[in-house]
This record gives structure tokens, sequence and C-alpha cells, in this order.
């Protein structure tokens, strides 16, 4: 197996450090959701929370740009490609949402990590990308760990578990569409203008169909916007020191913590059953991130 690579000047302890931060934030977000409890709608929540990121990143892109207001529209030769990406990230947002506030906290996240082996299996069909035995053996093996976990047969799949894998799904299929435009856009940039359309798709749901959040629920949003900004900044950290093989895998790092947060806060305690599943998964999305190494110039991950 090749040793991690790094980026120009990277360091596999620094690229380690921000990955494990990014990983902090996912389940800080994820357990943040869970308090909500459904009085706010996954779809106002994704929302608000693109909402706390404009204002966020704000700053940021105007010092990047420049100073005006129109560096922090996206480019009009993007726009497209901008809309169909910010139309996606809001669908798997409020589903995602939707599972973490309606269903077992760890099986939410370990369905959603599953992300990765979508990606690897929608590389296939949409960018014509040639694999081996080995490839699709992996991504059997993700997949086999999602039947492990939802166990149709011995009990009936939930709608959550549905919603939650979708999310990963559409994720996946986000990550795909990423590839044009990191040739062209820097990272923060395509953040800011991804949660740009979802605020704006966000917007027409909310004034049709929303619901006023009382404060401490606007407080709640604004922390799972704050922890989703936290998670996407020290994810970008993380990739100018190391490579996306080497870094991809310990967004993984979340189930656990999520896991132990949904035992110590709401006492759900999963399954022994659960712990096989996860594995697999891990395995899966490990192996799939290693095999990556072998390959130059992997793109830079989805932001979420």
């Amino acid at each position: 197996m090749n040793p991690p690579r790094t980026t120009a000047g990277g360091s596999i302890a620094l690229a380690t450090a921000w990955a494990m931060g990014a990983a902090f934030g996912w389940a800080s977000m994820a357990v943040v959701v869970r308090y909500l409890e459904g009085r706010v709608p996954s779809w106002d929540v994704s929302f608000y929370r693109a909402l706390v990121a404009l204002l966020v990143g704000a700053g940021p892109m105007m010092w990047q740009k420049g100073r005006t207001v129109a560096a922090l529209l996206p480019k009009r030769d993007l726009f497209t490609a901008y809309l169909v990406r910010g139309l996606v990230i809001f669908a798997a947002q409020a589903m995602y949402y939707h599972a973490l506030m309606y269903m077992p906290l760890a099986d939410a996240a370990v369905l959603n990590a599953a992300a990765p082996v979508f990606s690897a299996l929608m590389a296939i069909f949409m960018l014509s990308e040639r694999v081996g035995a080995g490839r699709w053996l992996l991504i059997l093996l993700g997949f086999a760990g999602v039947v492990v976990i939802i166990r149709p047969g011995y009990q009936q799949v939930p709608f959550e578990a549905i919603l939650a894998l979708g999310s990963a799904a559409l994720f996946a299929l986000a990550a795909i569409l990423n590839k044009r435009l990191v040739e062209i856009e820097s990272g923060t940039s395509i953040v800011y203008g991804t949660n740009f359309v979802v605020a704006v798709c966000g917007l027409f749901i909310v004034l049709a169909w929303g619901v006023r959040p009382s404060w401490v629920d606007l407080g709640i949003i604004v922390l799972i916007g704050v922890t989703g900004a936290a998670a996407q900044y020290c994810i970008s950290q993380a990739l100018k020191f190391g490579d996306v093989s080497y870094v991809s895998p310990y967004e993984f790092v979340r189930v656990p913590l999520v896991a132990l947060a949904a035992w110590l806060l709401f006492g759900q305690v999963p399954p022994l059953i659960f712990g096989l599943g996860a594995a697999m998964i891990f395995m899966s999305v490990f192996l799939l991130a290693r095999h990556a190494a072998r390959r130059p110039a992997p793109a830079p991950l989805a932001a979420r």
C-alpha cells in the first residue's frame, strides 16, 4: 500500500488534526440537530444553516475576491453549475436533518457516511471510470454494511433510513458535480456559492410553508450553522496538507462520536449488529480512498 501523500508543503500531522476537527464538527452538528426534535422542519433548517454560512463567510469571500457585493455572487457563466449543485445539496441536507431528528442518531450518521460508496458507484456510470473486480467488491462491501444496519426482512425499514440513504446518494452526486467546479473555482468560492443557492431555494419554501422558530430554537439553528461552517473550514484546511484519499476516511470518525453522544445525551444504545455494519462501511470507504491514492489529482470533498 502506498504511503499517504501530502499536497505541496503539506504535513500529515496537520492534515490529520484538521480532518479530526471536521469530524468533531459534523458530529456536533448532528447532535445539535437532534435537539430541535422536529419543532422546525428540516427544510427550514437547511435554509437557516445556509444563511448563517453566508453571513460567516461574507468577510473571507470579500477579502479573497474583492470588496464588493458582486464578489459574493456566483459567476454568471457558472451559475447553472451552482444552481444544480445547490439544489442537490439543499435536498440532501434536508433529508439528512429529518433522519437525524426522527431515527437513532448513530444509524442516521452511519448511513449518511456511506456517501463515498455511492460516489465510487456513480463515478463508474457518470464519469466512465474503468474499474476492476477489486473495486466492485469494495462497493458491494459498503452496500452489504448498509443492509446489515437496516436489516430488511427482520424489521420494517423506517422511512427515515431511506431518507438517510437518499441524502448519502445526493451528497455523492454533489461530489461528482464538484469535479468541474474544482478545476475553475477555489474551495471557498464553491462552498459560498453553493450556500447562496441553498439559501435562495430555502427562502421560497420558508416563505410559503416555513415555521417561525422560537428564540431558543433559533439559537440552536445558529449553532447548527456554526458547527457546519467550522467542519467545512476544517476540511478545506485538511486538504491543504493532505490529499483527499488520506483525509476522507477521517470523516467516518464522526460515527463513533455521534454514537457516544447519542448514548450519553439521549440514552440511545445501538444493537451489537450495528458495529458489524459500521465496520463494513468503514472498511469499504477506507479501502476505496486508498485505491484513489493510486490515481493522480483526486477531487476535493463535496461541501456539505
